[in-house]
């Protein structure tokens, strides 16, 4: 009875050991964007941090984090009083690890498209 068994232990471990399709999160700078800014009012805030008028709201504000700072001028100053840069570009989700929940407010990406400080 024991010989008899073990081929089908064998094929039950087998089949149940198939790779499972783990596909990235869609997440991140390189992620799909959530919403997408047209030439809408910001705030540079200092270090790669922007605060925005919502469109849709004019009275709420909110805040981006940029990708990367290539089309950043090193001479910006940080001023959260003044909205004086037009901004383009994708927002995107932050990634967070699975099953982890959090109560820190996290801020978006910025993937721009265009920076122009009037």
């Amino acid at each position: 009875m024991r010989l008899s068994a073990l081929p089908i232990l064998g094929a039950a471990l087998l089949l149940s050991c198939q790779q499972k399709d783990i596909t990235k999160p869609d997440c991140g700078c390189d992620g799909k964007a959530f919403q997408v800014l047209n030439n809408v009012k910001a705030s540079y805030t200092g270090k790669r941090f922007f605060m925005y008028r919502d469109p849709q709201n004019d009275k709420s504000v909110k805040g981006l984090q940029l990708c990367e700072s290539t089309l950043m001028d090193p001479n910006w100053q940080a001023d959260s009083t003044k909205f004086n840069f037009t901004i383009s570009g994708q927002i995107k989700s932050v990634c967070t690890p699975l099953g982890i929940e959090t109560l820190i407010i996290q801020i978006p990406l910025f993937v721009p498209t265009q920076i122009v400080k009037e």
